[in-house]
């Protein structure tokens, strides 16, 4: 009989991850360190500003600032970058590693790291509440929560979010010309179209059923909330589907997705060839044999590494 093994992962302070594997017959596996280049970083301390959304309930939003020296364009306070995620609120400061933030991968100490300063607003949602209703106009709320400390550069803004709020950094980005950088990641960008694709993996396993009712849910009673399928108000889906006022958009976008995301690499196409005919600044950065969320550690790396370039291209020109 095999040895049956126990795995567990230890984090240092730093946030650094350590692997350990001990066998039943007493063996223990060489430790393995997962992520030793964040010993290199210096953590920010987050930050809770106080806020109110637009119907003048308390919230808070956390801000983070540079810990290290060096600002991401030089001197003077940093530029902002924004991680939205409608829905989501924090009372607590987020996790360091930025499990919780945006839901997904969006890790702000990275980007404090850089020398960028990152605010995680909190986002509340009216039952009912379309998704692109008020959208830009509360995150610019808490933007400006962000801007009354003295100690970031609102003038250089970027948004950047992952999934919902990936397609919250494109919608808001349709509705304000304040945002200079866009990062959208795993983002839907035309509501109906994303409700009646397939998912990759039945594509590959078609005797695992099509599950198209988790796309219904998700756009009519689930995060997307508009109550109705497209035939009954094709309107709706439009004026809440970013690609179709990619026309509105001034920034730069940087558009991540992988290739067997349950949202579909064609949203994050349909949107690129948007701005693409738009003549507007616009990179399609495609993973592939990632889904929803990047995570092999190259392909993460490389990722990162892409956008952290972009935004300092985008935001300190």
């Amino acid at each position: 009989m095999s040895p049956v093994g126990l795995a567990e992962i230890w984090r240092t302070p730093a946030q650094v991850l350590t692997l350990q594997v001990q066998w039943s017959d007493g063996e223990a596996a060489e430790p393995v360190i997962l992520n030793q280049d964040f010993a290199q970083i210096d953590l920010a301390t987050p930050r809770g500003l106080r806020g109110q959304d637009l119907a003048g309930g308390a919230f808070t939003h956390w801000l983070l600032l540079p810990a290290g020296p060096g600002q991401a364009c030089g001197e003077g306070p940093p530029p902002l970058v924004v991680i939205p995620y409608p829905g989501a609120s924090y009372p607590a400061a987020p996790d360091p590693t930025g499990r919780g933030v945006g839901r997904y991968s969006a890790n702000p100490q990275l980007l404090a790291a850089a020398g960028f300063a990152v605010l995680i607003p909190s986002l509340p949602r009216a039952p009912g509440q379309e998704p692109a209703e008020g959208l830009a106009e509360q995150i610019l709320a808490a933007v400006d929560v962000a801007a009354a400390t003295g100690d970031v550069d609102v003038s250089r803004l970027g948004i950047m979010g992952q999934s919902f709020g990936g397609y919250s950094a494109l919608m808001a980005a349709t509705q304000s010309a304040r945002f200079r950088a866009v990062v959208a990641s795993a983002a839907p960008s035309n509501l109906a179209s994303m409700r009646g694709a397939f998912d990759p993996h039945h594509e590959v396993l078609p005797r695992d059923g099509l599950e198209l009712n988790p796309n219904y849910g998700w756009s009519e009673l689930g995060q997307g909330q508009l109550g109705v399928s497209p035939w009954e108000d094709p309107a709706k889906y439009i004026r809440n589907s970013p690609v179709f006022f990619a026309h509105q958009i001034t920034a730069p976008v940087l558009l991540i997705h992988g290739d067997g995301d349950f949202v579909r690499l064609s949203q994050a196409q349909e949107m690129f060839s948007a701005l693409y005919r738009l003549g507007k600044d616009a990179q399609l950065l495609t993973a592939y044999g990632e889904g929803h969320v990047i995570s092999s550690p190259a392909n993460r790396q490389a990722v990162t590494s892409h956008t952290l370039a972009w935004l300092q291209s985008a935001l300190c020109r």
